[in-house]
Order: structure tokens, then C-alpha cells, then sequence
């Protein structure tokens, strides 16, 4: 948490001392932009935007984001069970999402700075699978389903590598709406709803953008 909060502060200042106290009107020198992001840096973990320009410094986003899949298994011992028993449980994962919205761009000769809105959808697939004899038979193999539609902001900050290719990183909070649901081996279904707000993609990401 305290490196978010130091993460908005440093936006914030930087947005404040050098963006707006520089003339930040530039000629456009491209109306697209295709954009890779991540928080740890890593293919299994990735946001994918585009970016069409409009007017006034006004750009229209797409994209997908969060996509994750995981898969994990691990052998642990059974308590109360004869020495060197053992049992298998597995958990996977699989997260993905679209992103529609809109976007500011401010820039100077080697920074840019992004802020915007917009709408979002996350999808959202989990498993657990264990074969530990403590566990009752129909609570060994559960699937969670959740849907979460919400609205996001995102402010980001870019250094100008050349002026086509730029980095930096972004923080992107969101509120949702979730409705989810757990359904269990034996047919057991158990559906409920939640509301949170949340940094998407596990708080800072980095960011890889391309102009053309």
C-alpha cells in the first residue's frame, strides 16, 4: 500500500511541476498508439491497448487487460494420517478483460503524462482441487465464476525513449461490482455479489507504448 501511495504522489508532483509549468501544446506526430503493460514483468501478466487520437489532446482507448493464467500443484503431507501419506491439491487460474474509454495526453519534449476514464469488464475463472481424505468429498473439487463490470481511472507517466517509442508506469483504480458464483463437485451451488475498489493488474504497471 505505501508504494502506491508513493507512487500517486510522485505522479501528482511530477504532474504539477513539470507539465504544467511547461507549455505542453505539441503538434501531433502520430494518431495511433499500441501499448504493452505488466506489473511483473512477465508474459503471464499482461494489459494490451490501443489508442486512436481524436482532438484537443483527447485519444479513445480498447483493449484487453489481466490476462493471467496460472496453474499450481504441490504435494503436502496428511494430518492424521499414516507417516509418509501424502496428498495432491492443484489451483489454477484464468483472468482476462476488456477496457473502453477515453484518454488526456500532456507532453513535454521528454515526458508525457496520460489521465483518463473508462469502462471495464473482468473476467474472472478459478479452480481448487484437493485430494486430502479431511476434506468432506464435495468441497474437494470447487469452481469459482466471476464477473465483474466497473468503472476505472487510469494516470500514467511516460519518458520518451525517441519520440515513437515511450516507458513508464501507470496505476489504473477501479471500482466493480462483482457477481460471483462457487460451484462445488456435488452440484453445490453458492452465488453472492460484492463491491470493492481495487488497483487492477496488482497496482503499478509498467508500461511499453508504441506511436505510428
Amino acid at each position: 500500500m505505501k508504494k502506491i501511495c508513493y507512487s500517486i504522489v510522485f505522479l501528482l508532483f511530477v504532474l504539477n511541476c513539470s507539465v504544467f509549468a511547461q507549455d505542453t501544446i505539441q503538434s501531433k506526430i502520430s494518431n495511433n498508439e499500441i501499448s504493452v503493460s505488466t506489473s511483473r514483468l512477465s508474459f503471464n501478466d499482461l494489459s494490451l491497448k490501443y489508442a486512436k487520437y481524436m482532438s484537443n489532446d483527447l485519444w479513445f482507448k480498447v483493449g484487453v487487460i489481466d490476462l493471467e493464467n496460472s496453474f499450481h500443484k504441490y504435494i503436502a503431507p496428511s494430518v492424521g494420517m499414516p507417516p509418509g501419506s501424502s496428498f495432491n491439491t492443484t489451483n489454477s487460474k484464468l483472468n482476462g478483460g476488456l477496457l473502453i474509454g477515453i484518454e488526456k495526453q500532456k507532453s513535454t519534449d521528454k515526458l508525457e503524462l496520460t489521465y483518463g476514464l473508462n469502462l471495464q469488464m473482468i473476467y474472472n475463472k478459478s479452480n481448487y482441487t484437493t485430494e486430502n481424505p479431511n476434506v468432506s468429498l464435495n468441497k474437494r473439487d470447487i469452481d469459482v465464476y466471476k464477473y465483474s463490470p466497473g468503472i476505472g481511472m487510469g494516470l500514467g507517466l511516460f519518458y520518451k525513449i525517441i519520440p515513437s517509442i515511450l516507458i513508464g508506469m501507470e496505476i489504473n483504480p477501479s471500482f466493480n461490482y462483482s457477481f460471483i458464483k462457487e460451484v462445488s463437485n456435488a452440484g453445490y451451488a453458492y452465488k453472492h455479489r460484492d463491491f470493492n475498489f481495487s488497483f487492477t493488474n496488482n497496482g503499478v504497471l509498467i508500461t511499453l507504448k508504441y506511436s505510428f
